[in-house]
């Protein structure tokens, strides 16, 4: 021990120790607000009212929130494991799988509109986003699929297309209808 100082700093540079703490600290309030930050993300997730899925590079669902189930009518529990092409209509297979090809080389594909089936056998208009996903050192693990019901706003579009359908259709009968009024206020003037 040296003169006057701690035992059990005898063999121990003061100034580098407290150099160790520094550091040490600080990895510990970084490692602090990483888990919060996680945490705050998890929340986000689990509580949005898209349906999201963490998509493993095989195809199978990893992760499923309460957004999903809702919208599917599926607890996580009986969709984690299943291939995530069980979610679509058949016939749209060649738009996910499009996306996922995009995704799987590290593009974002733009939201494109989709049809998915839910439990019960109905089908759900979504817009579908899928996002790849990686590790901390750059690594493909799968992809994010976020969907959002767009079933009303399908519901909607086809509504409006209904109306405008009807108001050519009236048109073209308003325009019958007046040029047979015509003809008739002008047939007996015809006949004479």
């Amino acid at each position: 021990s040296p003169e006057g100082g701690n035992p059990g700093m005898s063999y121990v540079n003061r100034p580098q120790t407290i150099a160790l703490i520094w550091v040490a600290t600080g990895l510990v309030l970084r490692y602090r607000h990483a888990a919060r930050r996680v945490e705050d993300l998890a929340g986000i997730i689990e509580t949005s009212a898209d349906a999201i899925a963490r998509v493993a590079d095989d195809g199978t669902i990893r992760r499923w929130n309460a957004g999903a189930e809702r919208l599917f009518g599926q607890l996580a529990a009986a969709v984690v494991g299943q291939p995530m092409s069980g979610l679509f209509a058949p016939g749209e297979s060649v738009r996910v799988t499009d996306a996922v090809a995009r995704a799987q080389k590290g593009d974002v594909p733009d939201a494109f509109d989709t049809v998915c089936l839910a439990a019960d056998g109905r089908s759900v208009n979504v817009s579908a986003r899928i996002s790849p996903l990686a590790n901390p050192w750059g690594r493909p693990t799968g992809w994010s699929l976020i969907l959002r019901d767009t079933t009303d706003r399908a519901r909607t579009e086809a509504q409006a297309r209904q109306l405008r359908e009807l108001e050519t259709e009236l048109a073209h009968v308003s325009r019958v209808v007046t040029t047979s009024e015509l003809a008739t206020s002008i047939a007996p003037e015809i006949n004479q």
